[in-house]
């Protein structure tokens, strides 16, 4: 009697093991959860320090793309400083093309199979979306210096 109920516990188990396994491949296939450090990214703020550094979620990397799909043209900066805040780096690691990103001063560089394009951020919202996106990531100090330069 005994060995009838464990072999009837073990196949509902089974049973349950591969309803979850399904339930879980249907919600990854929709592309309902993001994917965990899906870009990296960094401030280049410090000489002589390490710049402060973080990951991002597929989700926040679609928005990026997306302002990088649909941002015009613009032509390529005059001056880029040597030192202080010069720009958020970023590389996106979900792309089929590896593409590396610098936000500086309305502009976005885009660097993709050995071409750089440059494109525009109006008004700073992709910088200043970002930087209140990994606000959590960095220091208190360094993101107040960093918005300090953001005006």
């Amino acid at each position: 009697m005994h060995w009838r109920l464990l072999l009837a516990w073990l196949a509902f188990c089974l049973v349950m093991f591969a309803l979850y396994s399904l339930f879980l491949s249907a919600i990854t296939e929709r592309g309902d959860s993001a994917t965990p450090n899906a870009a990296k990214g960094s401030i280049a703020v410090f000489s002589g320090m390490p710049d402060p550094q973080w990951s991002l979620d597929s989700n926040y990397v679609a928005y990026i793309q997306y302002v990088l799909e649909t941002a015009p043209n613009v032509a390529a900066p005059t001056e880029v400083p040597s030192r202080g805040y010069r720009g958020m780096n970023l590389d996106l690691l979900t792309t089929d093309i590896p593409t590396q990103v610098t936000i500086f001063n309305e502009v976005i560089t885009l660097r993709q199979a050995g071409t750089t394009r440059y494109l525009s951020d109006p008004n700073r919202e992709l910088e200043r979306s970002l930087l209140e996106h990994i606000r959590g990531d960095l220091a208190p100090g360094a993101y107040d210096f960093v918005k300090s330069k953001i005006p």
